[in-house]
């Protein structure tokens, strides 16, 4: 009888391809899971972004009834002034700008640090509007956009973006 040689390297060597593509697979999975993670982040913090100006906005209802919040463009290189933080003496005009800031930009700071509590830290390319579609007594729309990732590069490309533009809508009465 002839003894066959090699026989075992071969399975060796096909264990070892299957075992690679199993890791490859689940490297692709750890990286969508990442990625879906990170959305699901997004969208809720996109949620609170929106609720808590919705909130603000109903403690200062005169203002916001007025058209005070709608429409107002904001630059997070120039705070409000004022401040108006607890003890201030502000209008409810003034109070609905400083809302604006805090909620797009983040708290005001002394420190020269990074704002890292508003939409725009928050949110890739995160954008907030306020309009009322017939009058601001009747109720506002408050609308939050950001970019999200998008998983396909090739979708990526194709739409010569990183991501897909995402949207939170909020319609309230105040």
């Amino acid at each position: 009888m002839h003894r066959q040689r090699g026989f075992n390297l071969i399975e060796v060597m096909a264990a070892a391809l299957i075992l690679s593509v199993g890791l490859l697979g689940l490297a692709g999975l750890q990286v969508s899971t990442l990625k879906n993670t990170q959305n699901a982040s997004s969208r809720q913090q996109a949620s609170f972004q929106v609720y808590e100006l919705l909130e603000r906005m109903r403690s200062n209802r005169d203002a916001a009834r007025r058209g005070d919040y709608a429409d107002v463009s904001t630059d997070c290189n120039t705070p409000p002034d004022p401040v108006c933080d607890t003890g201030s003496n502000c209008t409810d005009t003034e109070l609905a700008h400083y809302d604006l800031y805090t909620v797009q930009c983040g708290n005001i700071t002394t420190s020269t640090s990074v704002q890292n509590s508003g939409v725009q830290a928050q949110l890739p390319g995160g954008a907030l509007t306020v309009s009322c579609p017939v009058s601001c007594a009747a109720g506002v729309q408050i609308r939050l956009e950001w970019v999200e990732r998008l998983g396909d590069r090739q979708v990526a490309d194709t739409l010569g973006a990183e991501g897909e533009l995402m949207e939170v809508l909020l319609q309230a009465v105040l």
